[in-house]
């Protein structure tokens, strides 16, 4: 397995971690790429994105290469129904501000900087909200 696809299964499992702790579990189900998933038509629901930047060498000299990340958990709530369930969103994910993962064989150490929430463009029938959480993580060059 590549060190990209370890560093992404160990970034999205914190955060569903952080998720499955939260109290919006029950609430709100999560959309996730390549997953089946029937989207609510009159309640809160999110899909989750994981992205990963351009890798560089982390440092001269070092056989270690560093590459940004962003998670994105779009919140679509139904008009009307206001932004609590967005904001609680953004709290879930606070849980991982500044924390630091390190794969179980140590090739891989991603850093997480803030969580943050912006509106999002209104969707048919759903106000729509991003929450966003950024890093890196630094992984052993294998060449």
């Amino acid at each position: 397995m590549s060190q990209h696809v370890t560093a992404a299964q160990l970034i999205t499992q914190a955060w569903k971690t952080a998720w499955e702790a939260g109290t919006l579990k029950a609430a709100m189900p999560v959309e996730y790429k390549n997953r089946r998933f029937q989207q609510p038509t009159d309640s809160a629901w999110a899909r989750f994105t994981f992205l990963q930047g351009k890798t560089e060498p982390a440092a001269l000299g070092q056989k270690r290469e560093r590459t940004p990340f962003f998670i994105t958990l779009q919140v679509f709530i139904p008009k009307g129904k206001g932004s609590k369930q967005a904001r609680q969103a953004a709290d879930i994910t606070t849980a991982l501000n500044y924390q630091v993962l390190t794969s179980n064989d140590r090739t891989i150490t991603a850093h997480f900087q803030t969580a943050s929430m912006e509106d999002g463009p209104e969707e048919t029938g759903f106000a729509s909200f991003n929450v966003t959480i950024s890093g890196h993580y630094d992984s052993t060059r294998t060449t």
